[in-house]
């Protein structure tokens, strides 16, 4: 069975910068940011209904929660790190930094169908909000290889309908900032199949 799931897409304005299926490539290290406000409507030859879906990964729907956010990574570089405090998200023209944040996962997992629907990295960690807490947000956490971290902001998740927009400020290499472009997210909708089971 075949689904449509609305997502946030992103796009950024940097004239110098492009997205790949929603990667960005700066020199040696490439990032995705995956707002986790998907939500699955089935496509069953007539009208799309909403529902709650079959299978683990697809009965997704945070609305009424904070906001998870993201940030996949793969890199070949040392000495890359990211303290996740220094992220802006922007809704609405108010600026908002993450309060809980996990530390960097690197245990990766191919992702059910409707967590392969956001543009970016196609793959999940797995575990990686289990570990969200206040101490880590503030923390400069080490990137390395391939992997992820989750922020949690504290707004309820948006509707894929608005517009907002994403700023990573705090990584580094070496110490040194790295210039990383303004993710902005719009309403957005793509096809996968076998949604259910």
């Amino acid at each position: 069975m075949g689904g449509v799931v609305n997502i946030s897409a992103p796009y950024i304005l940097d004239p110098e910068r492009v997205l790949v299926s929603g990667v960005l490539i700066l020199e040696d290290i490439e990032i995705s940011i995956k707002p986790e406000t998907y939500k699955v409507a089935v496509l069953t030859g007539g009208p799309i209904l909403p529902i709650i879906p079959l299978g683990q990964g697809n009965d997704y729907d945070r609305q009424q929660h904070n906001l998870l956010v993201t940030l996949q990574f793969i890199t070949t570089a040392s000495g890359l790190s990211l303290t996740p405090k220094n992220t802006l998200l922007e809704i609405d023209g108010v600026a908002t930094r993450p309060t809980h944040s996990s530390d960097t996962f690197l245990k990766t997992n191919p992702p059910r169908e409707a967590q392969s629907a956001p543009p970016g990295h196609k793959w999940i960690c797995e575990g990686r909000a289990a570990m969200l807490n206040e101490v880590l947000v503030d923390t400069e956490l080490a990137i390395e290889s391939r992997g992820c971290i989750v922020m949690e902001f504290p707004v309820k998740t948006p509707d894929t309908d608005m517009q907002f927009n994403i700023e990573v400020r705090g990584l580094k290499k070496d110490g040194i900032p790295i210039l990383v472009p303004k993710f902005y997210f719009k309403p957005g909708t793509t096809i996968v199949t076998s949604i259910m089971g």
